[in-house]
């Protein structure tokens, strides 16, 4: 009883209101827009409520996805995006949007890149004869100024470290934000409609007078 006392708090003040059909068409009218309110609610929530490291699991980054691949295998982007899931740029506090085709079109990554620099070349340059020993010589000698071994070549356009480019999917956190968010944003809606009609119409129509 007192959840729908909080739910609908204007309903039991008008007894003899079930008597005339306007207030039956506004039940039609107000269940008819609580429904709708509801599906734009949680497809509004789904877009809105942003990916954070608490909302998500993560499967694998590309780095160490490539670093445990097949050394056979050319290029492991390919199958990273294979995975199926979400793909973002891991930061300290957000899921940074990344281009699935701009990794896809500008990302080279392979267990062993040192033996895949033709790949690498063609990938980023072309057939170009003229230049393809020119760039692989440049990009052997970017390898070995490394710190650490290289498993990707990433396009600044990406603008996200191959280690920090994961695969995820949305945990129930997530669902569990979305279905608060769309609930408070329908009960909002279902007491402005009460209190437009009870407190507005209802007013009009009978005054003061009980």
């Amino acid at each position: 009883m007192k959840i729908k006392k909080v739910a609908f708090p204007f309903s039991g003040t008008h007894p003899l209101l079930g008597e005339k059909w306007w207030h039956r068409f506004f039940i039609v009218a107000y269940v008819i827009t609580t429904l709708a309110t509801l599906g734009i609610a949680v497809a509004l929530s789904i877009e809105g409520v942003e990916e954070k490291p608490y909302n998500i699991n993560v499967k694998n980054n590309l780095r160490d996805f490539s670093k445990n691949s097949d050394t056979s295998v050319s290029n492991t982007v390919p199958l990273f995006l294979e995975q199926g899931g979400n793909i973002g740029c891991l930061e300290d506090n957000r899921i940074k949007y990344v281009s699935v085709y701009t990794l896809e079109k500008k990302t080279f990554c392979s267990a062993d890149i040192p033996s895949r620099l033709d790949d690498v070349s063609q990938k980023f340059i072309g057939n170009d004869s003229s230049t393809v020993e020119r760039r692989k010589e440049l990009l052997s000698e970017m390898i070995s100024k490394d710190s650490e071994k290289r498993y990707c070549f990433i396009s600044n356009e990406i603008d996200c470290s191959s280690d920090k480019v994961v695969s995820y999917n949305k945990n129930a956190v997530y669902y569990l934000q979305v279905i608060i968010y769309s609930l408070v944003s329908v009960y909002l809606v279902s007491i402005f409609l009460q209190i437009l009609y009870y407190k507005g119409f209802i007013y009009i129509v009978y005054g003061k007078n009980k």
